[in-house]
């Protein structure tokens, strides 16, 4: 009876997250998130008309990541566009499945009957810090895969303390973080902490070999189901099946011979490493770990806590702590210690801002005082701490560049593409631009200076992909539609070049005002259907 009552609230609070989850997402205003522009809806829009190696790279390098996450989103904009308020509810209930997943994680190290307080505040901090709200409801979906990571690390910490337990705890928790491996590459960090956590304090943890091969096996095989038709798509069309990285190892013609990875936020002397929470903290963070602008005062807290506390267990006994708490102590700090090292973007650090604060919940609630006027002083000090991180809550709906809906959740004029168009990119993002206005139609686009962040090289100007845009363009005998994004220094140069060659340049209508479009000047009111609407918007000006 006790089994059935547990389970019927865990459905209930399952549904009470998901729907809140949703109704926080109609609070806030759409996404322009610049990788939605650039890949989310374009790479599962080129999956579902089969466009791998058809168009030439319109999303740069994001072009050739697996599409699959994506492809929900855009299902629901082919479905109900023209119904916003419903793409906003389902997109946010991501959010109430990761609610539940920690709180049935925060249920392990808390009891709720007396340490209430502290259960609350653990859940209610821990969901609402910068990485996990902004992203509410967003195409990135770190979300989705922080809930299949806590997912697997729930399952084995509720089965750490049983001796006896089931294989098949190694099994799902396997698959569960394989599969967010092969979903979204960016998980990595938190692969590589568990592997490296079972494996260190094996021991400590009472965990057999055997168990960490199965895990491991498992989690090879997740990886595969959800990636391994995509390594082979990349392999069939590139000669690499995780092109266009890692190509230092397979060599693919079709791109240079090095292992390119995000360094935009590694930077900095070696000693900023030690101190790191401080930038994460303060206004440092836009230039440290995201392309905005934020202030989260819980990675301090975080960082003081587990220095005190390291600091005292050196003093005292050193006396291991419970199984369950060493997992969740060595997983965090190695899943962070990887992020810190490897990428240093504050998205992908969901999972460690979520854990961590069991950790400093739990960090204090175990040094409150006995001395009535220290207790005080305590209380006093908590209640200004959680005032804190509550506070800035409100500035994390400015997160990344959001604008309000209109009558569609993506709204573009309508542009009426000839049979014989090609549809040419300079600069992004402007896939998803390029992708609604071709639709259905076989015009093939092509990108040209695509150039990344970090090295700052175009992306187009090397190897076999070169050689097969400069073949398309020159056997192409019919209409050029240029895309222009503003942004990159190259643009006014290049929309004088084409207007001189007969075409018509103005800023295309889409709530992302940096986009112009090029058309032939006597075709712009058979091709712009709104020209006459929008013909006022010059490209240069």
């Amino acid at each position: 009876m006790l089994f059935v009552k547990r389970t019927w609230l865990d459905i209930a609070l399952l549904i009470i997250f998901v729907v809140l989850g949703g109704c926080l997402k109609l609070i806030y205003p759409t996404d322009l998130l610049w990788d939605l522009l650039n890949y989310h809806y374009y790479n599962p829009w080129a999956l579902v008309h089969d466009r791998l190696g058809y168009d030439i790279a319109p999303a740069t390098l994001n072009t050739f990541f697996n599409p699959l996450l994506d492809l929900p989103f855009y299902f629901m904009i082919r479905l109900w566009n023209d119904i916003p308020s419903l793409i906003r509810f389902l997109q946010g209930t991501s959010y109430g499945l990761l609610i539940f997943v920690f709180y049935k994680i925060a249920t392990l190290f808390f009891d709720i009957k007396k340490q209430k307080l502290a259960f609350f505040l653990t859940i209610l901090i821990a969901t609402t810090g910068f990485s996990v709200l902004s992203q509410v409801g967003i195409v990135s979906n770190e979300i989705q895969i922080a809930v299949l990571i806590l997912w697997g690390f729930y399952i084995i910490l509720k089965a750490i303390d049983n001796d006896k337990r089931a294989g098949t705890v190694w099994v799902f928790s396997g698959l569960l973080m394989g599969c967010a491996l092969g979903l979204k590459p960016t998980s990595i960090s938190y692969c590589v902490a568990i592997g490296g956590t079972l494996i260190i304090f094996h021991k400590l943890l009472h965990i057999s070999m055997k168990e960490i091969v199965i895990f491991a096996i498992c989690g090879v095989l997740g990886y595969l189901i959800v990636n391994g038709w995509w390594m082979w798509k990349l392999y069939s069309h590139f000669d690499n099946p995780f092109f266009p990285f890692l190509n230092k190892i397979f060599k693919s013609e079709y791109f240079d011979a090095v292992n390119y990875y995000d360094i935009r936020f590694l930077k900095g002397p070696w000693w900023h490493r030690l101190i790191f929470p401080f930038f994460m903290t303060f206004n440092y963070g836009q230039y440290y770990t995201a392309e905005t602008f934020y202030i989260d005062f819980r990675y301090l807290f975080v960082y003081g806590a587990v220095i005190w506390g390291i600091i005292t267990w050196l003093l005292d006994k050193h006396v291991w702590p419970p199984r369950k708490f060493l997992l969740l102590y060595a997983f965090v700090g190695l899943s962070y210690l990887v992020w810190l090292n490897v990428f240093a973007i504050i998205r992908y650090a969901v999972v460690v801002e979520m854990l961590s604060i069991i950790i400093l919940v739990h960090f204090f609630e175990t040094r409150y005082p006995r001395c009535y006027w220290k207790q005080l002083v305590f209380i006093s000090g908590m209640i200004v701490g959680v005032y804190v991180l509550l506070s800035e809550v409100f500035n994390y709906m400015k997160g990344w560049d959001k604008v309000w809906y209109g009558k569609h959740y993506i709204e573009i004029e309508k542009i009426a593409v000839p049979e014989d168009a090609l549809i040419k990119i300079y600069g992004f993002p402007s896939a998803l631009v390029a992708a609604r206005i071709v639709d259905d139609r076989p015009n093939r686009i092509v990108a040209y200076a695509s150039y990344n962040y970090g090295t700052y090289i175009d992306f187009m100007d090397r190897g076999k992909l070169q050689e097969k845009r400069d073949l398309i363009e020159k056997h192409h005998q019919g209409t050029e539609i240029i895309l222009a994004v503003r942004e990159w220094d190259f643009h006014d140069e290049l929309i004088s070049k084409v207007q001189q060659k007969g075409m018509y340049c103005r800023l295309l209508h889409f709530p992302w005002d940096k986009v112009d479009i090029c058309v032939p000047e006597k075709l712009k009111y058979q091709i712009l259907l709104e020209e006459e609407r929008y013909g006022n918007k010059k490209s240069a000006e």
